[in-house]
Parts: structure tokens; sequence; C-alpha cells
């Protein structure tokens, strides 16, 4: 269960991972552990095996990729027969994938209100055709298993989805030859409410079970079963911006987020995938937003808005994603704080005014006597961020002046231009910021590998989230200046430029990606 009481399906109790240090080749007494699936902010200690001199430790992870240091007697090391990883910020760390255990899990769409339990056993499915046979010999005999609420807001008929798992147990099966062995085992199931309900297959009486003949993910609606392949994939993220990629103006753009939504609740988001919208939007519009397309426009985990200045947490107000409004949400206080390294509002305010007072010189003003620029945020609502409207032809020269202002104040700052047209978007933010930097600190603080997670956008403004090591998906609307850039990327793969538009477009890079 995660800090906002949600339970994670994907969080196995079974060690997933181990890592070894050879410190009889390597040296070292102490030896700690670090890595990307705590955002580095964990050390773990490796204990001494007394047989072999080498220090280890078996770690409970999600099937994925992680990246690991070692702290060897207080020095950071790598050890030599692992692979290796460049970090965004230069350092290089040994890489390793965790595998899922083997598992069935279940996935039941239900519209009891109490509590749903799945009634289970695992038998031996070694008669050469996947059968369980009667299960009486081979049996682990019958558990009862309380089903959780998933990830997920899709609401089947009414109800909800709910998720169990259960670990294979490989017990040892004696042959008609007396030989033992492990073998493949089947799962067989039926649901209960507690209060007499039961749900077997077809309706049926006390004797009808489902059964799942092969390790995997299955979901079970309607008594009917289908896999869900999905959910024994890593978990993905999926950082998309919002206007021009997910949500547009006309019925055309509405269908595409609607299409959308259904994928991301009924796939990605119920096998523990994460949402987050990295927008030039402020949490109070996204809000506004989110209500007048309540019914189509999926909730995200995580906002980034302000150009990369605010993270906001989803508040899932005591209960999980697939109850929370998504009107409430909490700052990520630890980002803002990382952003005041060399940022000084007051004087990027003043450096903005400079530009204002420059080119209302060298401009003619209009009727309100507003010049070539004007200010759009003065960092009153976000304080690592100022921005400025500045008409097309003066973008040059506005920048060359609020560089050699925030030059003279000794402020390190980013400018970011955007948008298309006789005006142009030009904002002045902490240098620790930017789409990029934030989606890189949201995937660590939801522990998501790098090729796990695809950003998705639209505009130039997008160039900074894009242009990461991540998978990129640029959709087929999108504006000349990004497929400009685009064209200029090494050809790789690593962004895909969709043939679909809007969020149908985000949909088919996630499966030319391999992340559907």
């Amino acid at each position: 269960m995660d800090a906002n009481g949600l339970w994670n399906n994907h969080r196995f109790v079974t060690p997933t991972a181990t890592f070894t240090w050879n410190s009889p080749q390597l040296g070292g007494k102490e030896v700690l552990l670090a890595g990307d699936w705590t955002g580095w902010g964990e050390l773990k200690p490796l204990h001494l095996d007394p047989e072999t001199g080498c220090h280890s430790v078996k770690i409970c992870l999600p099937p994925g990729e992680y990246n690991y240091q070692f702290l060897v007697d207080g020095e950071w090391m790598l050890t030599p027969d692992a692979p290796t990883v460049e970090e965004i910020d230069g350092s290089v760390s040994n890489v390793m994938t965790a595998k899922a255990p083997l598992s069935f899990q279940i996935f039941y769409a239900t519209g009891w209100d109490s509590p749903t339990y799945i009634n289970y056993r695992l038998v031996s499915g070694n008669d050469g055709n996947g059968g369980g046979g009667d299960g009486n010999e081979a049996s682990t005999g019958w558990s009862k298993l309380p089903m959780h609420v998933t990830h997920s807001r899709a609401k089947p008929k009414g109800g909800q989805w709910l998720a169990a798992t259960i670990f294979a147990e490989l017990p040892k099966i004696k042959g008609s030859n007396n030989n033992i062995s492990s073998a493949q085992q089947v799962l067989e199931f039926y649901m209960s409410n507690g209060q007499g309900k039961e749900d077997r297959p077809g309706g049926g009486g006390s004797g009808r079970i489902y059964k799942c003949l092969n390790y995997g993910g299955y979901k079970l609606s309607s008594g009917c079963i289908k896999p869900f392949d999905r959910s024994q994939k890593p978990a993905t993220m999926l950082v998309a911006d919002l206007d021009g990629t997910i949500v547009g103006d006309d019925e055309a753009a509405d269908a595409a987020t609607a299409h959308f939504n259904n994928y991301w609740e009924g796939v990605a988001s119920l096998s523990g995938s994460f949402l987050v919208y990295n927008t030039g939007r402020s949490q109070g519009q996204f809000t506004g937003l989110l209500e007048s397309k309540a019914e189509i426009l999926p909730i995200p985990d995580a906002l980034i808005t302000a150009v990369g200045t605010k993270v906001f947490l989803l508040d899932t107000e005591g209960g999980s994603r697939a109850t929370a409004s998504g009107m409430v949400w909490q700052e990520d206080a630890a980002w803002a704080e990382s952003l005041d390294e060399g940022w000084n509002l007051g004087a990027a305010r003043s450096a903005a005014q400079a530009v204002i007072e420059e080119l209302k010189s060298r401009s003619i003003v209009d009727a309100n006597g507003n010049g070539a620029a004007h200010w759009l945020d003065d960092g009153s609502e976000h304080p690592h961020r100022v921005a400025l409207s500045v008409r097309a032809d003066m973008l040059n020269r506005a920048k060359d002046v609020l560089k050699a202002e925030l030059a003279k104040s000794g402020v390190d700052a980013q400018l970011i231009t955007s948008g298309l047209g006789e005006w142009r978007y030009l904002d002045c933010v902490a240098k620790n910021a930017g789409k990029l930097n934030a989606l890189e600190h949201v995937r660590q603080v939801f522990g998501i590998a790098q090729d796990q997670c695809m950003s998705a956008g639209d505009s130039g403004n997008d160039i900074l989230m894009l242009g990461g090591k991540g998978p990129a998906c640029i959709v087929g609307n999108a504006q000349p200046e990004l497929l400009n850039w685009a064209l200029t990327q090494p050809q790789t793969g690593r962004i895909v430029v969709a043939d679909s538009h809007l969020a149908d477009g985000v949909v088919e890079g996630l499966a030319r990606h391999g992340l559907y």
C-alpha cells in the first residue's frame, strides 16, 4: 500500500532483484546500495556472506529497468561486471532489469458494494494439456484473498475494477512413477462478496469454477475471462502536453480525448501506469478544464505547470486515484525548493521590466500605451518564473536585453520561447526548471524507468521535454516549428511523429514505442 492508501498490485512481496558486490575482488568492508527506485534517497546495507566473502542484498521491485550505484567505504563505485548507463546529470550508473515472479493477476469488474474476495487454489497442470485435472493430489487447498481497488477510474457497468495477485508456489508434485518435480500450475477460482453472493462461470452452482491455465494477467468481466498481458509488463508513465495534444476545441478533438480516456483507464491505469500533464496552464486553469471535460479527460497522477516551475501531486482525499475528484492538489515542496538555486525573483522582474521599457522605446505603442512587449506573469503566482508576450519581430531583441539584464544581476536562468503568429511567449525560469527537468523529477518520484516514460507534445515549447533521452511522440497536428525540429534530430526511432492527431496520436505513439 502506498502513501495515498492505494494498493499497487505490481509491488511484489517476493524478492525480484539481487545486488552483489564482489568484496574479495573489488574490496570493501561497508557496502551500501542506492538506486532510482527510491529517487536515490535511501541507502540500503548489503550483508556479508561469510562463505563467499561477498556482500549482497535482495530487494522487492516491480518489473522494469533500474539504475543503481554502490557506496563502498564512503566512495561511490560501480561493479564492472554489470551494464552501465549515463544518467541525465552526466553521471554513470549500473543498470539491471527486474523480472516479475511467476504469478496470476486477476482484474475483476464488479458492481458489488461490499468487500470482494477471490477464492482460489493452485493445482498441478502436468497433464500435458495445460489442464489441472481434479486438483486433488496437486492442489494447494482453497484460500481466500481480499481484492483491492485498482488505480483505474473505469466504471464497468456502474461498478469498479478490483485486483489481486496470486504467486505461484510451485509445490513439488509426485508423479505416477513416484518421481518428484515442480509443475506448471493452474489457477482455479471463483468470486464472493462475504455476504452469500458468488460469481461462478455461467452463473452456475457450487461446482463451477473459473480457470487460468498459464501464468499471466487476466480480466474477468460479465463471466468472461480475457488475457491482460499489459499487467505483466513494467509500469509506464506518459507525460503529455495538454492543449493541442490531449485536448482541442472541436468535436473531433473531444472524440480523440474520449478514445484516449477509454484506453488509459481500461488498460494503462488499470495495470498501474501513471499519467502526468505537462502544461502551460496554471493549476486553477487545469481544474477548470477538467470540470468542462469531466466525462472524457482522465485525471492525472501529477501536474506540471508554468513551464516546469511547479509540480503538483494528486490529493486522493483519503481514498485513491479511482475515487479522487481531481479538484484537490498538493504542491511538491521538494521540487519548489530545488529551483531556488541561482534564482532571484526580484532581479528577474526587473530584467523583464527593462525589456518592456526597451521595446516601448523602439516601437509604436498602442492606444493603451503598450509597446512590443507586455507582462503575462510577474511571478506573483509562479515565483520561479516571469513571462512576457513579445511581438514576433522584436523577439530576438527582447531575448538579448533580458540576457544582459540577468547577467548584471547574476541570475542564472533559462529563456524559453514559444507560440505562433504575430505575438510570441518569452518565459524566464529558474535554471533547474523547465519541462524536461520537471519530467525527470516526477519520473523519479514514481519510480519509473527512463525507457518506460514517454513524453508527447505538439508545439515548440515542448522541445525541451521531447529532447530528453526517453521515448517521445509528436502528434500529427504538430506546429511546423516542432516538425522542423524533429527533422534535425537523429533518426533513431526515439522520437515518433504520429500520423493521428491529438490524443489519438498519443495512443499511436505509445503503441509504436511498445508501451501500449
